[in-house]
């Protein structure tokens, strides 16, 4: 059952927002528990003991706990949630892309768009479940490929990164980046496979990714991640 949260100051707008994606999940036959909290601080309690959502509409201005340093500490503890942003605050759009929102949307406009955002995140998170099977002859590993962030090589072992767990089996990397050619995943270093649709920002010669791992590569390689990020299609 997807997991679901609204956050915002003002109680009428989460219901207003909960009653139009109960309908649209009830055309789409997707059962959802959907939560509320008036302000980030509520949310952000409930995130620091351990509860995970699948989707987040999150306001952009609170007076306790802004939006956009709430987005961002999202980014790094729940980097797997998709973050759609509900705010009048257009001018905010650009500094928003630092959390990597999902979507934005307008509030006077959000009955008009929120059916075609929800049915994007709803396939979105279909795609994030979706197994890829890696055999290697002594076993068969299922691996959810759009939530991976990388892939190391240790020895004759590769380590699986996920969000919030690892995975390692016997297995080449030049064997599993031959796998999961054209679902990109980029080579910056002879045992390192990043997943570039998690990659936060770009500066200089350093990769931050969503959980907020760092890499130092060199410029040439930097060139190949950014001609990646804007030609790949996943």
């Amino acid at each position: 059952m997807l997991q679901i949260a609204i956050c915002d100051d003002n109680k009428k707008v989460i219901g207003y927002i909960k009653n139009i994606i109960y309908e649209i999940l009830k055309k789409q036959d997707e059962k959802a528990e959907i939560h509320s909290y008036i302000g980030g601080m509520a949310f952000w309690k409930a995130i620091n003991e351990n509860k995970r959502y699948d989707i987040l509409f999150l306001d952009l201005y609170m007076p306790d706990l802004p939006g956009l340093d709430l987005g961002t500490k999202m980014r790094y503890l729940s980097p797997e949630t998709l973050i759609i942003i509900v705010s009048n605050r257009e001018d905010y759009v650009f500094e928003s892309f630092k959390m990597n929102p999902f979507r934005f949307i307008r509030k006077q406009r959000f009955k008009e768009e929120i059916e075609d955002v929800m049915l994007e995140a709803l396939n979105e998170i279909r795609e994030q479940n979706q197994p890829f099977w890696i055999h290697t002859g002594m076993a068969n590993y299922c691996l959810y490929v759009k939530k991976i962030l990388w892939i190391e090589s240790h020895d004759k072992q590769i380590e699986i990164i996920y969000p919030k767990e690892r995975i390692s089996f016997r297995y080449k990397i030049s064997d599993i980046e031959k796998e999961l050619n054209n679902m990109g995943f980029l080579k910056i270093h002879r045992s390192i496979l990043i997943n570039v649709h998690h990659i936060q920002s770009i500066n200089k010669n350093e990769i931050l990714m969503d959980n907020g791992q760092t890499f130092i590569i060199a410029k040439k390689q930097l060139d190949k991640v950014r001609e990646r990020m804007q030609n790949d299609i996943w």
